[in-house]
């Protein structure tokens, strides 16, 4: 379903931002392939305790499933808290109250995400049914039945694990055409939409320039004895070089302008220089 491809990757895009501004870590997201399987074989996969999200997906019939496992979830509880890692055996253990809760509010994200990145497809706005955390409880299509899953691997730098979103082939029979045609390339914004607004900010940002006006070479034993009133010669070159973070940006001379030590700029360097001629010192 290449479609179907399509939006997942849209929307893998869409929750790694949500997941930034919320956990303040920058998310890495990977898509594996879409498989189709049997209900009853991906709950037997599944391990226990798994967070389990019944979705509303109006206007398709039926519904889908959001599952995060265990370890995912520790990852998120110990981001919120501040903490670095997973503790040891998270997986094995019950989910505490105030972890559900905390997951609740990643679901509540990765839905809407989730309903965005169908945009292009179809308006639906995923809802929430209930929330399980053994597989046994949730019947959301007969073992038999076939449901589609993806798999999105999710990494937030102290540890990670997998979400998985699973779709039963009933959900997806009204849109299969469409979903199974070739997937059509997202439309982007003109340039111009965004780059005024950044070009703006980006004005605004505030760097250092540094010149480094001399310099001389000494040995150690020479470092070593010298005190208070001690002279060194240095030499003073006829132009320096101005800095920004570390890259040289102009060739400059250097004097007294109205009382106050001052540059000018004799010559552009690098990049900025191309068809730029040099300016009068």
């Amino acid at each position: 379903m290449p479609a179907l491809d399509l939006i997942h990757e849209r929307f893998s895009n869409l929750l790694r931002a949500r997941l930034h501004d919320e956990l303040r870590r920058n998310p890495a997201i990977t898509i594996g392939p879409l498989r189709a399987q049997k209900y009853g074989e991906f709950t037997q996969a599944l391990g226990a305790p798994v967070h389990l999200t019944v979705v509303d997906m109006k206007p398709l019939p039926g519904h889908a499933l959001v599952a995060i496992d265990a370890s995912l979830v520790g990852v998120f509880v110990d981001t919120l808290f501040g903490g670095g890692s997973v503790k040891p055996g998270a997986e094995s253990r019950s989910f505490t109250a105030t972890e559900e809760r905390l997951v609740d509010r990643i679901v509540t994200l990765v839905l809407d995400a989730y309903g965005k990145s169908w945009q292009d497809m179809l308006a639906i706005k995923p809802e929430r049914v209930r929330t399980e955390t053994q597989p046994r409880f949730v019947q959301l299509v007969d073992p038999d039945d076939i449901i589609y899953c993806a798999r999105f691997s999710i990494d937030i730098g102290t540890g990670g694990g997998s979400m998985q979103i699973c779709l039963p082939r009933a959900l997806l029979a009204p849109l299969r055409e469409r979903l199974q045609g070739p997937a059509r390339e997202e439309s982007h914004a003109p340039a111009s939409d965004w780059r005024a607004p950044l070009t703006d900010r980006v004005q605004d940002v505030e760097v250092e320039l540094a010149v480094n006006l001399a310099h001389c070479s000494l040995r150690l034993s020479d470092l070593l004895n010298m005190k208070v009133g001690d002279l060194f010669s240095i030499d003073i070159p006829e132009r320096v070089v101005a800095e920004v973070n570390g890259v040289p940006m102009f060739d400059c001379r250097y004097g007294v302008a109205g009382g106050h030590y001052a540059l000018s700029i004799a010559r552009l360097i690098g990049s900025r220089a191309k068809g730029n001629p040099p300016t009068a010192p």
